[in-house]
């Protein structure tokens, strides 16, 4: 792989933290901030793990996708 194609990862992380940014806000103001730090972190947590054990590329970019979205509280 290129490093231009491994570097995409990245972009997606940093993308969804903005997404991430307003949905933990939105979240936090229905249902309270506690619990939404906490479930965003447990799942921040999750999706790290996943992209440690990711056996392919597609799998370890989803997770870091989705881990962008739930780091965003951190």
């Amino acid at each position: 792989m290129s490093p231009d194609e491994v570097n995409h990862s990245q972009v997606g992380n940093v993308f969804m933290l903005g997404v991430g940014g307003v949905a933990a806000v939105a979240l936090s103001a229905y249902f309270g901030r506690y619990p939404v730090l906490f479930w965003f972190v447990v799942l921040a947590l999750g999706t790290a793990a996943w992209c440690a054990s990711a056996s392919t590329f597609e799998s370890f970019m989803a997770a870091r996708i989705l881990n962008g979205f739930f780091s965003t509280v951190a």
